[in-house]
């Protein structure tokens, strides 16, 4: 199956969101890791394990780039190098700024969906899910 890049939107839900907090016993370490192993010297490899292992598809440019981990053919898809393919999409996606209520967020709109779609009212089920996220934000 081809896919043409031409004819998509894109778009992400953001990413791992890997990040010190002020409750690390060790910053230097911390940030010596952060900064080795996910922009560093040892990305590509960091990279190319989540991606084989689990088909986690990086949105940092540099590596989304890097034709050794993206051809990888998969098994899954009959030896075809599909990571290659996704990989192209990286550089069209936009910013995604998120707060830290973003996951709550997320679940709230799908329930207020899946109960839209059951049957429940759409303006009841957007005052819960506005509701539920603001909550999640301390409102």
């Amino acid at each position: 199956m081809m896919i043409s890049l031409t004819s998509l939107v894109y778009a992400a839900s953001g990413g791992s969101s890997w990040m010190i907090t002020s409750n690390c016993s060790d910053y230097e370490t911390a940030l010596d890791l952060l900064t080795t192993v996910m922009g560093g010297e040892l990305s590509d490899a960091f990279y190319q394990d989540i991606l084989l292992d689990s088909n986690y598809i990086a949105g940092y440019l540099p590596t989304a780039g890097n034709e050794e981990i993206y051809n990888t053919p998969d098994d899954f898809f009959n030896g075809d190098t599909i990571y290659a393919t996704l990989g192209q999409f990286v550089d069209q996606l936009p910013a995604s700024n998120t707060s830290s209520a973003y996951d709550e967020t997320i679940n709230a709109v799908a329930t207020a969906l899946t109960n839209v779609l059951n049957g429940a009212d759409i303006q009841s089920e957007l005052d819960n899910a506005q509701s539920t996220v603001d909550f999640a934000m301390g409102n």
